[in-house]
């Protein structure tokens, strides 16, 4: 299980079997921290009674360092791996409170016969696993292909999650594509003790109310902005490792121009960005920087060394290959070859740390489909009577079209959008309900409505409290961010050895743009997206990048001609049997292969090409 996961971490790799039999840990590390330290891991305590196997990174390490030492504890390493687990001895799952960081982590009690399992509340890191009820065993990791290795059965794909992930392009939250593997949900732990069975909770959530105060204050712009710098600094300086190289993304977009914006302390120090081009670029609108001229035009105003390669090319097309073999957690995005491509670029320039930018997008309503949502729920408030009988008019057979001819199609209220119950089609519905219900029965697309684009239960105290824009954010920050973008991003960097860092996601950062009122994010004319950055964007760079169009990330590098004769795509699907072995509905084979619905290549050749590393030989 361990050799499978050296790429996550190369640098070295052990065991620990504890000394009762009743645990065994496997570790692989990227030496990022004190890298040079060449102690054993999984790391045991001194006196033997407790043991960490840990992967992710403490970003407030030193701090935390200080205040123990400071109630006496000796520290043998400079590795934020002891200090959390000297913290975790002391102080046991509380002092998970104190840590700004990400992690998937086992931490296993010797003397007590306990397991602790962790995920970050953000969902930066992974941690699957399944219950052999039959052995008694809890068999976990940072990936699924070690799960699938150590099994001594065959695993069935669950035709509920697939659905899903053809519909957002990831399983549902905590599943996976495969029957008896689960995945943790984030912010929570796994307690495990012998003979009992397991116990899952959450550990913490986020606190978007601690802002209410600020924001019902109703503050000036500079107060926000100064405000935001002092934040965003702040966690952009945590997330800059003190002992290796790091470079960051920066395309043409104004969320990694931020980045680079604070990483670089304003332009004050020198730090080197990367930005993957390719053929597949949508063209610059009239009066705007393309997407290369963008990158160069904050390089330069920041300083920056910036490095500039083309992501389509051969190396792409064994990359395309693992990922359709690896489709087990139910990722179908092809984004996750762009963000592989980019690490390796990262590995060939040794590095092993990139700063990366997702987030606000989700979080400060970025896109277009936010800015008309926000709209139309002004009408609903302001005028119901004609927000409800525009949506009637939306939904009837009919309706929609005779709106369009009429040039009223910006009046069209998409469907699935929803106050009450609260729900929306997130940006990353891959396969609308209309289209996916021509695949599969009809019961299977109506479930997947649960899982994203609501609201998790949970924060149901805060429900009344927030705006539509704000809910908006929350739901995105819950499920979207940690169980759909972070593990494309993951398993996109790691299989290349590289560790992505995400600054706009602390959850510090995170809290307080979900709090942010409607006018910050679109402007008081509603006019604009991300307003508060765009305005800061342009105080530091220029109104260049502060109001381009938004254009996307990386090409779709599954499409070029060759990539298609090597991967066979078209072939594969003639010829998988999952077609007949699940669920799917009478002539979807044929669907998928039609001309007119291209963007369902990509789902199915990762379905059917993950289906058939099911079949292979167990060991």
């Amino acid at each position: 299980m361990t050799n499978i996961l050296t790429h996550r971490g190369p640098d070295s790799q052990d065991i620990y079997v504890s000394p009762d039999g009743v645990c065994a840990l496997g570790y692989t590390r990227l030496a990022i921290v004190d890298p040079t330290n060449t102690t054993k891991q999984p790391l045991e305590t001194q006196d033997g009674k407790a043991v960490l196997s840990f992967n992710g990174e403490i970003y407030n390490y030193l701090e935390v360092r200080d205040h123990l030492t400071q109630k006496g504890v000796h520290f043998r390493t400079r590795m934020d791996t002891e200090v959390l687990l000297e913290g975790l001895y002391r102080q046991g799952e509380q002092f998970l409170d104190e840590l700004d960081g990400m992690w998937a982590f086992a931490y296993y009690d010797v003397s007590r016969r306990r397991l602790l399992l962790s995920r970050d509340l953000m969902g930066e890191r992974h941690l699957f696993y399944r219950i052999d009820h039959k052995k008694g065993e809890v068999i976990f990791a940072s990936e699924i292909a070690p799960l699938i290795a150590d099994a001594d059965e065959r695993f069935e794909i669950d035709f509920d999650a697939l659905s899903c992930s053809l519909r957002f392009y990831t399983a549902p939250p905590g599943k996976t594509l495969l029957k008896g593997i689960e995945r943790l949900l984030p912010g929570h732990v796994m307690v495990v003790r012998e003979k009992e069975t397991p116990e899952m909770h959450r550990y913490k959530k986020l606190h978007p109310e601690k802002w209410f105060e600020f924001f019902g204050k109703n503050p000036s712009f500079e107060e926000v902005v100064d405000l935001y710098k002092a934040l965003f600094l702040k966690v952009s300086k945590r997330r800059i490792p003190l002992d290796v190289p790091f470079i960051a993304t920066l395309s043409g977009g104004i969320d990694s121009a931020l980045v680079c914006l604070f990483a670089s302390e304003f332009g004050e120090k020198s730090i080197q960005t990367l930005f993957g081009q390719s053929d597949e670029r949508a063209p610059a609108r009239a009066g705007e920087l393309s997407e290369d001229e963008a990158s160069q035009f904050t390089a330069r105003t920041l300083g920056t060394e910036h490095h500039m390669f083309k992501m389509d090319n051969d190396e792409c097309i064994p990359v395309l290959e693992y990922i359709g073999r690896n489709g087990f957690d139910g990722i179908l995005d092809p984004g996750v070859a762009s963000f592989e491509m980019l690490a390796r670029k990262v590995r060939q320039m040794d590095r092993k740390v990139i700063l990366i930018s997702d987030g606000p997008d989700e979080l400060l309503g970025g896109y277009p489909s936010d800015q008309k949502a926000w709209a139309f729920d002004r009408m609903a408030v302001a005028h119901p009577a004609r927000y409800r009988f525009l949506k009637f008019l939306s939904s009837v057979r009919g309706g929609a079209r005779m709106m369009q001819i009429m040039g009223r199609g910006d009046l069209l209220i998409p469907r699935g959008l929803s106050r009450q119950p609260f729900q929306f089609s997130p940006i990353h519905c891959a396969i609308g309900p209309d289209l996916l219900s021509s695949l599969i029965p009809a019961q299977y697309v109506e479930r997947n409505d649960a899982h994203y684009g609501t609201l998790d239960p949970a924060y149901q105290d805060l429900f009344g409290a927030l705006d539509y824009t704000q809910l908006r954010a929350l739901s995105y920050a819950t499920k979207t961010l940690p169980d759909m973008f972070n593990l494309r991003t993951d398993k996109g960097f790691l299989h290349a050895s590289v560790e992505c860092r995400l600054p706009h996601q602390a959850p510090e950062m995170v809290e307080f743009m979900i709090a942010m009122p409607a006018h910050l994010r679109f402007g008081k004319q509603g006019d604009t997206t991300k307003y508060l950055l765009r305005k800061i964007v342009e105080r530091y760079i220029g109104k260049e990048i502060a109001y381009r169009s938004k254009y996307g990330f990386g090409a779709r590098l599954w499409r070029s001609e060759k990539a298609q004769r090597v991967l066979n795509v078209k072939e594969l699907l003639r010829t998988t049997s999952l077609f007949e072995e699940l669920p799917f509905k009478s002539g979807a084979r044929a669907l998928v292969l039609a001309p007119e619905n291209r963007k369902l290549l990509w789902p199915f050749y990762v379905l059917a090409s993950t289906s058939a590393q099911l079949k292979r030989p167990i060991g």
